[in-house]
């Protein structure tokens, strides 16, 4: 079995006390990328972009989290999210907001408070005077050789194990 994910706590406390209905959530509501970003440097919300694992590696806005609403979503948000901020998502469609915040409620998260409107095309972001990231690619790999730059694997202990990653590697609990 694997390690009891964070939220189990804190949704036993909720599940307690009653939670909140989903017609009593506050609705997320578009952002544009100027307001969106002000609202993640105030440092009181997170980016969580839920779009699929080839469109976030196409282009990502630095900082961002990044679960696929397609895969075992609210078990990892429950796992890595912390709990104390405004969530403020990324999607490809609307139906994505609706999706994930239903989602982020079932783990006890429920202050998904907006979304990026217009998606995360490189072109929105860019225009309003935002970077976007940064990528190595293996023939990047003298950085990681010369210790420059490190890997940090945050992969789960399975997957870790199915696919290791050769060089300098560095996970959570591990030195």
């Amino acid at each position: 079995m694997p390690d009891a994910p964070d939220h189990f706590a804190r949704c036993s406390e909720i599940n307690r006390a009653g939670p909140t209905l989903m017609r009593d959530l506050v609705q997320p509501i578009p952002l544009d990328p100027k307001t969106c970003s002000g609202r993640l440097a105030g440092g009181d919300a997170l980016l969580l972009d839920v779009r699929s694992y080839p469109a976030f590696s196409g282009f990502h806005i630095p900082g961002s989290w990044h679960i696929d609403l397609a895969g075992n979503f609210a078990t990892q948000a429950g796992w890595i999210l912390p709990p104390d901020r405004d969530i403020l998502l990324v999607v490809d469609e609307k139906f994505q907001v609706e999706e994930a915040t239903l989602q982020l409620h079932r783990v006890g998260f429920d202050r998904v408070t907006g979304y990026l409107d217009g998606g995360c095309s490189p072109g929105v972001w860019v225009h309003y005077g935002r970077d976007g990231p940064g990528h190595l690619s293996p023939r990047d790999a003298p950085l990681v050789e010369s210790g420059k730059a490190v890997i940090i694997d945050v992969r789960s202990r399975e997957e870790q194990a199915a696919a290791p990653v050769h060089g300098r590697s560095l996970s959570p609990g591990m030195t």
